[in-house]
């Protein structure tokens, strides 16, 4: 690896741009209901002129901010690794070196001028077909990094298969292959290979859950719809049924057809006539033998276990419908309310809600966002009832970074704002049992950790510090020990 001077980035003229965003593995489950509704009639703010430094290698070039290279130096190898065993998976080698942006938090991603439109919370990096460029925001988590390259890296062969090269899609009349093929063979190939080509790894546990769900419910998105995620609401369902599929496909009838339906799709460019050709049946059977096997893993598996209704009481009614979702809840003191992170129509909120009925009581956030934040932070533990129950902390973005939001229960109002000192992002948070600090996740200067507030001023106090993920932290009842995952 050699560092080069420093680089100005500059987008490619916008009338030409053409890109597929890849969710990758940092699009969870529940994205599909928490992500806000953004796009139409905002603008992409850009807070930072951004120091670029660009490390080459063999396979990539790594443009990063130059107080990150230890980062930057892990996603090139980690970006070699991939290129190195794609070679080997596809028997195609790419026809040039592959610029990846790497950015040290989404907040930082969102500012990108690669692409002109706004990108979602949700979004873990995309891969563009123009000039073969890959942009990544770094969430903290090694693994995910990993996955997400490895992703995104996926679809620059695929590119590179397609067009044979950066800018020769401009040129070529090739209608999209179908989603399906495309993002399930990112979601195959991204989780591994082994020393042979062959798929190593298997299915995460959500990804995992969420299949075995629609399976069971007989919620399967039919093959045809598939072809384009466009119109799909369950877009993390979407890709976890392109991943079994194109798995399916590949410990069938061989992984060498996966990549053979990607090569003939540019002559014949119909998704039945492909896989009739490459497979040799036609996508009515193909759909029925995938779910076939699907039934046959799945239903058994209901022997050892139970559907919720049978052990437990659903408290918000509403949950699943379109557009409305309820995470991350909180007890409060009497136990007899939840304050929970809703989604109504893509815009989140925070309500509280009566546990004997499921009734909304309150809004806590109504009104608050342009003037008091931009966005809520979404996720698992984003906001804590304080132990006396007087106060509710939660986590919202302000300009380029979060601020921990603390509203009075007792008041029905905001009290107070604390900007944790050189913290980013803000993952999740806890309250002291004495309800006097709180302790958060969340990334600082490239690099996730564990941090003490003060509830009362903000002062932050650095417990731990690190390239590895560093989530969910938890005081022990005297408040001498905190546990984190």
């Amino acid at each position: 690896m050699r560092v080069l001077a420093r680089i100005d980035l500059k987008g490619c003229p916008r009338r030409f741009l053409t890109f597929i965003v890849m969710l990758g593995f940092a699009f969870p489950a529940w994205g599909q209901y928490f992500l806000p509704a953004r796009g139409f009639g905002q603008n992409k703010v850009r807070y930072r002129k951004f120091d670029w430094w660009a490390l080459k290698t063999k396979y990539v070039e790594v443009y990063y901010n130059p107080e990150y290279e230890d980062l930057a130096k892990i996603a090139a190898k980690m970006a070699d690794d991939a290129v190195e065993e794609l070679q080997k998976a596809t028997r195609h080698e790419l026809s040039t070196v592959v610029p990846l942006i790497l950015y040290e938090t989404h907040y930082q991603f969102e500012q990108t001028n690669i692409v002109t439109e706004i990108l979602p919370p949700g979004v873990g990096g995309f891969a563009e077909s123009l000039r073969y460029r890959v942009v990544i925001p770094f969430d903290g988590n090694l693994d995910n990094l990993r996955e997400v390259i490895a992703h995104e890296m996926t679809h620059i062969f695929q590119y590179d298969i397609i067009y044979g090269g950066p800018l020769k899609s401009l040129t070529k009349r090739i209608k999209p292959p179908p989603t399906w093929l495309m993002e399930g063979m990112a979601e195959y190939f991204g989780r591994g290979l082994t020393e042979y080509g062959e798929k190593k790894g298997g299915m995460e546990i959500t990804g995992e859950m969420v299949l075995r769900d629609a399976v069971l419910s007989g919620t399967l998105i039919p093959l045809k719809d598939l072809d384009d995620f466009s119109m799909l609401s369950r877009v993390y369902l979407a890709y976890k049924e392109s991943q079994s599929l194109v798995t399916y496909i590949a410990r069938r009838f061989g992984q060498y057809k996966v990549v053979q339906l990607l090569r003939r799709w540019k002559f014949l460019s119909d998704s039945e006539k492909l896989i009739r050709e490459v497979l040799g049946i036609s996508r009515e059977e193909l759909e029925r033998d995938w779910r076939t096997y699907l039934y046959r893993k799945y239903w058994p598996q209901i022997e050892g276990r139970k559907y919720t209704y049978e052990f437990a009481r659903e408290v918000t009614p509403d949950d699943g419908r379109k557009g409305v979702g309820h995470m991350s809840p909180a007890w409060s003191l009497g136990g007899e309310m939840l304050a929970v992170l809703s989604a109504r129509e893509g815009e989140l909120g925070i309500e509280l809600i009566r546990l004997r009925d499921g009734k909304v009581l309150y809004n806590v956030t109504k009104g608050m966002r342009a003037y008091r934040y931009e966005d809520l932070r979404f996720g698992e533990k984003v906001l804590a009832w304080s132990p006396d129950g007087r106060w509710i902390a939660f986590v919202g973005k302000r300009s380029d970074r979060d601020r921990i939001f603390v509203w009075d229960v007792y008041r029905m109002s905001l009290d107070r704002r604390l900007d944790p000192e050189g913290v980013e992002e803000v993952t999740s948070l806890n309250w002291s049992p004495d309800g006097r600090r709180l302790v958060i996740s969340g990334i600082k200067g490239g690099s996730p950790g564990i941090f003490i507030l003060d509830a009362s001023s903000g002062r932050t106090q650095v417990l731990t510090r690190g390239l590895s993920d560093q989530v969910f932290p938890a005081w022990s009842p005297d408040g001498g020990t905190i546990a984190f995952s």
